[in-house]
C-alpha cells in the first residue's frame, strides 16, 4: 500500500495530464450527443481554436523560460526582456486570434470582449504553467494547463444530463472557466513564486 501511494504521489503529475486529456476526449464525445451536427461542428472549431491558442499563443517564448530562467528559493530569476516579450506577443496575438476568430467564424457567436480576455487567460496559462515548472510544483503546473478541460468535461455532463442544448451557454461557460483558471493560476503564482 505505501508503494502504491508513493507511485501514485511520484507520478501524479503524469495523473493530472492524463485526466486532463480523458476529461477532453470525454467532452468531445458527450457533446457529439447534446448538440446537432452543425452546432457539433461550431462546438469542434471553438475548442480546435482553444487549443491552438493555448499552443501557438506566446510563438514557443515559454521554451525560452525555461532554458533562460532558474529558481532560486522561491524566487525565479529571467531576463526582463522575456517578460516584456510575453506580454508583447500574448496581448498581440490575443487581439489578432480573436477578431480573425470571430470574423471567420461569425456563427459560433462569442462578445468580442469576452473571447479576447479568454484568449489572453489562454495564452499566459502556458507561460504560469511554466513558471511551476521551474519552481518544481509540476503537479501544479499540470492543473493550470489542464483545469479548463476538466470544467470542460463537467459542463458537457450536466449538459446531457439535464438535456440542456444551448451551445451559446456553453460556450460562455467554457470562456469563464478559462478566465477562473487563469485567475487561480495567478493567485498561487503570488503566493507561491
Amino acid at each position: 500500500m505505501n508503494y502504491l501511494k508513493k507511485s501514485i504521489k511520484k507520478h501524479a503529475s503524469l495523473l493530472v495530464i492524463i485526466f486532463g486529456a480523458l476529461s477532453f476526449f470525454l467532452s468531445n464525445i458527450i457533446n457529439k450527443e447534446v448538440f446537432t451536427p452543425k452546432e457539433y461542428g461550431y462546438y469542434s472549431v471553438f475548442i480546435t481554436y482553444l487549443s491552438v491558442i493555448y499552443l501557438f499563443g506566446i510563438l514557443g517564448l515559454e521554451q525560452n523560460l525555461l532554458r533562460f530562467s532558474f529558481k532560486k528559493n522561491d524566487i525565479i530569476e529571467t531576463q526582463k526582456i522575456q517578460i516584456k516579450l510575453f506580454y508583447f506577443v500574448s496581448i498581440t496575438n490575443a487581439l489578432i486570434s480573436s477578431f480573425l476568430f470571430l470574423t471567420f467564424y461569425s456563427e459560433v457567436k462569442s462578445p468580442f470582449l469576452l473571447l479576447l480576455i479568454a484568449s489572453y487567460c489562454m495564452i499566459a496559462q502556458l507561460f504560469l504553467s511554466n513558471l511551476f515548472r521551474i519552481n518544481a510544483n509540476f503537479v501544479f503546473s499540470q492543473i493550470v494547463a489542464n483545469l479548463w478541460k476538466i470544467l470542460l468535461l463537467l459542463f458537457s455532463i450536466i449538459f446531457f444530463v439535464f438535456n440542456i442544448h444551448n451551445f451559446e451557454t456553453l460556450t460562455l461557460l467554457v470562456l469563464l472557466s478559462i478566465i477562473f483558471s487563469f485567475i487561480i493560476a495567478k493567485f498561487f503564482t503570488k503566493k507561491h513564486i
